[in-house]
């Protein structure tokens, strides 16, 4: 376990500015055409304070006044033009800032977590991920001491074995936390805590942020919208107030109360201070006197002296920041971790495999699944119900397998291309914490799929294919193994085409469209529906999977010629014998060799899959976010 360490934040800077750029639209006189032109909006502007260990700083300020980018900023995750920000008197460079970024626990507005995991899951599968691998010996007794430390911390014991999904919004929050606190972080950022939360849940946590304070010595900075009076003036022991993304006030509440009746704007008796403090803030008719027509709003932008907060915290920084402290200063700058992952790549894909199979059989095994998965087999059997092995039912035989083929190709698309989607969010969380290697997850994220899919496409042949069973005898094995694994094939290449999409569109709604219209065409395409496609189209066959599929599972089942039946299907009056090679080239149109359906097979379930991580791995971070 790494060492209890603490932290003094100093933000110190004539202007910390974070800019977007706004595009607008302006016309000029006697011109119709509109240009667009970027102008830019300073965020946080000028802001300047302090943060303790063992002490709760809270952040208040209007919605939109900057909270959220300051505490953005202050976590390493956002970047901005001037300033500084130092722990323990060191300036953090670029350098600092990543080793910083390992000791700070970012606990978002948004409870983010797979929800049909249960709470000791999350931590022990976080813990796995962050805990340091370089001692295998004791390490899973260590991970499950302090998972139940942790839990015992945030008092989640009665809903340790449950699933996070059936927890309330105060027991998720905690979840939150625990998972942050599991690497033992020297500073708590918390973005609207007690955000959806009633009062009880939110005074219950606020109370474990004040016992996380006090009794454990982390420095905890919290943004929170209007806590109760007894919250604002007993909870924080300091208070940075923040409007048009500058500071009007630093120091304690209480003294934010005297601050404000220095300036003519006491609070009432008995009105809640921070309540005061958003009306004068948020109500521009709020007169420092009646009839000067300024805002108590801009009366306290003006009057606050950043500057002076500024030195005053140099000052202090100076004096703290002696030769005899150096030491302990270098001391907690070193004991930042270099390395990015504190764990192998093996281990993060053990640790990321599990997790997935545990997520995926809640769905994949649940009864709707299995009953879904054996209905369809039923009725598909008894619709090709006991085939003879003659000309009439050749062309049956071909149909049974194309519908199975589309059956689990969909199947297995539709369940890949809402995996990205639906885990992005977690992800980006993840691996803003240096987690793990992108290439760790996407790997177990394929192995993981894969059990559970064949899975069920294994129980779907071996009750329809016996059902239709073409062939008898050791015939009928040997068909029913070559139709299995192309099978397999199929549904393997399917699966990248639904990770594919899924990673290029993070939007399903997209994702999804993209996806009718792709399996629409590939299906058309793939020769069932009119093997004879016109010249000109027919080059786009081979863009279908199901065209090589289904090519593949013929010239393998049908290598002996067809018996005639004298039903006149296939044969001509008087021939015995319908050649299978004549079969396959003349009525389905597989005419290019097996090796090559084959190989094809192979190239749809590899490439896709290449390009869905190429794509994961480069897109933005802003597309990331």
């Amino acid at each position: 376990m790494a060492k209890n360490l603490t932290a003094k934040i100093y933000m110190v800077g004539s202007t910390a500015g974070v800019e977007v750029e706004i595009k607008d639209k302006a016309t000029t006189k006697g011109s119709k055409k509109a240009n667009k032109m970027a102008t830019k909006k300073v965020i946080l502007n000028s802001v300047s304070g302090e943060a303790r260990p063992g002490e709760i700083l809270a952040t208040m300020g209007p919605s939109g006044s900057g909270k959220t980018s300051l505490m953005s900023v202050l976590s390493g995750r956002s970047a901005y033009q001037e300033g500084t920000i130092s722990v323990n008197g060191k300036v953090l460079d670029k350098h600092r800032m990543k080793q910083f970024m390992s000791q700070v626990a970012f606990v978002k507005q948004q409870d983010v977590f797979f929800e049909t995991l249960t709470v000791r899951d999350q931590l022990t599968y976080t813990a796995k991920l962050r805990f340091p691998d370089c001692s295998k010996k004791g390490r899973s007794e260590r991970i499950q001491k302090e998972v139940d430390r942790i839990i015992d911390m945030l008092h989640l014991t009665k809903v340790a074995d449950n699933q996070i999904k059936m927890c309330s919004g105060g027991e998720k929050k905690r979840v939150n936390i625990a998972t942050e606190l599991l690497t033992d972080p020297m500073v708590i950022m918390l973005d609207e805590p007690t955000s959806g939360l009633d009062s009880a849940s939110a005074s219950s946590l606020l109370n474990v942020l004040k016992d996380l304070a006090k009794n454990h010595g982390k420095t905890i900075i919290t943004t929170i919208h209007q806590p109760s009076s007894a919250t604002f003036l007993n909870t924080f022991d300091k208070l940075l107030m923040i409007s048009d993304g500058s500071v009007v006030y630093f120091g304690t509440p209480s003294d934010s109360l005297d601050h404000l009746a220095a300036y003519g704007y006491a609070c009432p008796h008995g009105y809640n201070g921070a309540d005061h403090w958003m009306d004068l803030l948020v109500t521009p008719s709020s007169n420092h006197n009646e009839g000067d027509g300024v805002s108590a709003k801009l009366v306290l932008q003006k009057s606050w002296d950043d500057e002076a907060i500024a030195t005053r915290i140099d000052s202090a920084v100076e004096l703290e920041v002696q030769p005899e402290n150096i030491t302990t200063n270098n001391y907690v700058l070193k004991s930042l971790k270099v390395s990015k992952y504190t764990t192998s790549w093996f281990t993060q894909f053990v640790t990321l495999t599990s997790r997935a199979l545990k997520k995926s059989k809640l769905t994949l095994l649940s009864p709707i699944t299995i009953g879904q998965t054996i209905g369809l087999s039923v009725i598909v059997g008894f619709v090709f119900f006991d085939l003879g092995e003659t000309e009439k039912d050749a062309y049956n035989y071909y149909s049974y397998f194309y519908v199975s083929m589309i059956s689990w190709i969909l199947f297995a698309m539709n369940q890949a291309i809402f995996t990205f989607p639906q885990d992005r969010l977690v992800v980006n969380k993840e691996r803003a914490t240096a987690s793990y290697h992108l290439s760790a997850y996407f790997t177990a994220i394929t192995v993981a799929d894969l059990p559970l899919t064949l899975l069920m496409q294994f129980l779907y042949m071996a009750i329809s294919y016996w059902m239709v069973a073409w062939a008898k005898g050791w015939d009928a094995v040997l068909n029913f193994i070559y139709v299995l694994g192309i099978t397999v094939l199929a549904v393997l290449a399917g699966q990248a085409l639904g990770y594919l999409v899924g990673a290029i569109f993070d939007d399903t709604r997209y994702g999804f469209t993209v996806y009718t219209v792709m399996t629409s065409l590939l299906l058309l395409l793939g020769g069932f529906f009119n093997p004879h496609i016109a010249p000109w189209l027919n080059w786009a066959r081979y863009l279908s999977p199901f065209h090589y599929a289904s090519n593949a599972a013929m010239q393998l089942v049908f290598v002996d010629d067809i018996p005639c039946d004298g039903s006149g299907a296939l044969c001509a009056p008087g021939e015995k014998y319908f050649p299978a090679e004549r079969f396959l080239e003349e009525e389905i149109c597989a005419t290019d060799p097996l090796w090559l359906n084959l190989t094809m097979l192979f190239v749809f379930l590899t490439v896709p899959r290449i390009f869905a991580y190429v794509v994961l791995r480069y897109k933005k971070p802003s597309e990331r976010e």
